[in-house]
């Protein structure tokens, strides 16, 4: 936070593209069960808008989307390291920070254009 002359904070109004991934990725933001926006805004010193509006300039995502997504490729390094053979499909979802199964079919849907099961079989070959 910044000091104005009269002692009032004010939060960051610009990002640094360092901060954010600091925050987001290597932090693994996006495994978070409270992964909100807020939560992200609080982390960065700044504020929603301007957080959403960094998102969607420098990943073309929504906030969302962003989340879903960072989990989704979380979740193939697990498979891709062979933890479905230790772990089920529900526990790897939960690592991969999803709230369900049904959840992160679906995400994996939209961002593998495949279901999890189809990825697994495709490692076998």
């Amino acid at each position: 936070m910044l000091l104005t002359k009269d002692k009032k904070l004010i939060k960051k109004v610009e990002l640094s593209k360092e901060d954010f991934e600091v925050a987001f990725y290597t932090g693994h933001f996006y495994l978070k069960e409270k992964a909100s926006i807020e939560n992200l805004s609080i982390d960065l010193d700044s504020n929603k808008i301007i957080v959403t509006a960094f998102i969607k300039k420098n990943t073309g995502l929504g906030f969302a989307d962003l989340i879903n997504k960072s989990r989704v490729d979380y979740l193939v390094e697990l498979l891709r390291e062979g933890k479905h053979e230790e772990y089920t499909i529900e526990a790897l979802a939960k690592m991969s920070g999803f709230g369900s199964r049904q959840t992160m079919y679906k995400a994996f849907a939209k961002f593998r254009n495949q279901s999890p099961t189809d990825f697994i079989d495709s490692l076998k070959h």
